[in-house]
C-alpha cells in the first residue's frame, strides 16, 4: 500500500503533445546546443567551448532511451521514435553502456543507419579501444548490452506480457542469426531471417508447448516440432501503438 501510494504521487515529465519524456524537470528549458564534432568512430567529443554543461541540453548517456527499453510497453511505438530522435541529437556517450542501447532502441524504431553504427560501436568498445581504458579491464557491462542489442532489438526477442514475441528487425546487409536462449525451463533454438523465424525447442514430454508471438500474431510453438513463421508482405506498414504513454 506505501509503494502503491509513493508511485501514485511521483511526477512524471511528459509532453502528451510533443510525446517527449524529459530527462529531469525543466530539462527543456536549458540551452540547446548540437553536436558538431566527432571523434575517429564518428562519435561526438565532449564540447571544450562549454564551460557549464548542466546548463545545456546535452546528456551522458542512454537514461531515457534505457526507459524505453527497460519499460517498453509503457510507450507507444510514436513516443518512442520521437524520443529516439530527440536525445540522438543530444547524447555525448560518455558512458560505454550508451551505445547498444541507441543500437537496440534504433533497430526498434527503424532507424537502421543509426542502429548498426551504435552496434559496431559497442561491440568493438575494447577490440579497438574506443574508451581508451580497456587496459583496465573489459567493459563487461557493455558486453552483455551488445548481447541485448543483437538478441532484443535486431532480431527483435521480447516477453511481453509473459509471452516470448518477436518482431525481427535485421539490418538489410545480414541474411539471419542464430541462437539459443532458456525460456520456462526449455531450451530454446531461433533461426530469425529477413522474411522468417524458426522456433524449437526439445523435451522429453511430447505434449509441452509454449505461445509465442511472432510478426504479431499468437502461434503455439510445440515440443520437439520446428515452427516457422513467415513475414507477411504488406502495402502500408503498422506499428502497435499501445501504450500509456
Amino acid at each position: 500500500d506505501t509503494w502503491r501510494q509513493i508511485a501514485s504521487n511521483l511526477y512524471i515529465p511528459f509532453s502528451k503533445k510533443t510525446r517527449i519524456l524529459e530527462q529531469f524537470e525543466g530539462f527543456l528549458k536549458r540551452r540547446k546546443l548540437p553536436l558538431t564534432e566527432f571523434d575517429q568512430n564518428s562519435m561526438p567529443l565532449y564540447p571544450e567551448s562549454v564551460r557549464d554543461i548542466g546548463s545545456t541540453q546535452y546528456v551522458k548517456q542512454a537514461d531515457v532511451v534505457m526507459i524505453l527499453f527497460i519499460l517498453s510497453d509503457l510507450f507507444s511505438f510514436t513516443t518512442k521514435q520521437k524520443n529516439y530522435l530527440f536525445y540522438e541529437k543530444r547524447t555525448l556517450h560518455k558512458s560505454s553502456l550508451s551505445a547498444s542501447i541507441h543500437a537496440l532502441i534504433g533497430a526498434e524504431v527503424g532507424e537502421e543507419h543509426k542502429a548498426s553504427h551504435y552496434f559496431d560501436v559497442a561491440s568493438h568498445a575494447d577490440l579497438k579501444n574506443i574508451y581508451g581504458n580497456t587496459d583496465a579491464g573489459i567493459h563487461a557491462a557493455s558486453l552483455g548490452g551488445v548481447w541485448q542489442a543483437l538478441i532484443n532489438g535486431f532480431a527483435g526477442m521480447r516477453i511481453r506480457r509473459g509471452i516470448l514475441s518477436f518482431s525481427p528487425r535485421l539490418p538489410s546487409t545480414w541474411k539471419r542469426v542464430k541462437f539459443q536462449f532458456k525460456f520456462k525451463g526449455y531450451v530454446v533454438s531461433a533461426d530469425v531471417g529477413q522474411e522468417k523465424v524458426t522456433l524449437s525447442f526439445s523435451s522429453k514430454r511430447k505434449t509441452d508447448q509454449l505461445p509465442v508471438r511472432i510478426y504479431r500474431t499468437l502461434h503455439t510453438l510445440k515440443a520437439n516440432k520446428k515452427l516457422s513463421v513467415y513475414k507477411k508482405r504488406k502495402k502500408k506498414v503498422t506499428y502497435d501503438t499501445r501504450g500509456l504513454y
